[in-house]
C-alpha cells in the first residue's frame, strides 16, 4: 500500500488566500482517480481538486472554512496498487 500526500496546488497568485470550501469524500471512504476530492476558493473563485489516485482517504488535515497555503498537505490517500500520482 502506498500513501499519497495531496497538497494544495499553487494558485499562480503568490499572496492569494486559499480557503477550503467543501470535502466531497470523508475519511475512510474510497475515491477513484479523477473523482472530485475537495473544493477550495481562490480569490472568490471555487476550484475543484480531483483525486490524482484511486484509493481510500485515510487522513484529512483541513476542514471547511480553513485557510491554507499552496503546498500545504490537505489529506492522505492510500492506494492498494502502489501507483504514484503524476508530478505537479
Amino acid at each position: 500500500m502506498a500513501q499519497h500526500r495531496i497538497k494544495v496546488p499553487a494558485s499562480g497568485q503568490t499572496a492569494a488566500q486559499i480557503t477550503v470550501v467543501e470535502w466531497f469524500v470523508k475519511a475512510g471512504e474510497t475515491i477513484s482517480e479523477g473523482e472530485d476530492l475537495v473544493a477550495v476558493e481562490v480569490e472568490k473563485v471555487d476550484i475543484v481538486i480531483p483525486s490524482p489516485v484511486s484509493g481510500t482517504l485515510v487522513s484529512v488535515f483541513s476542514q471547511a472554512d480553513d485557510v491554507v497555503e499552496a503546498g500545504d498537505v490537505l489529506c492522505v490517500i492510500e492506494s492498494a496498487d502502489g501507483t504514484r500520482p503524476p508530478a505537479r
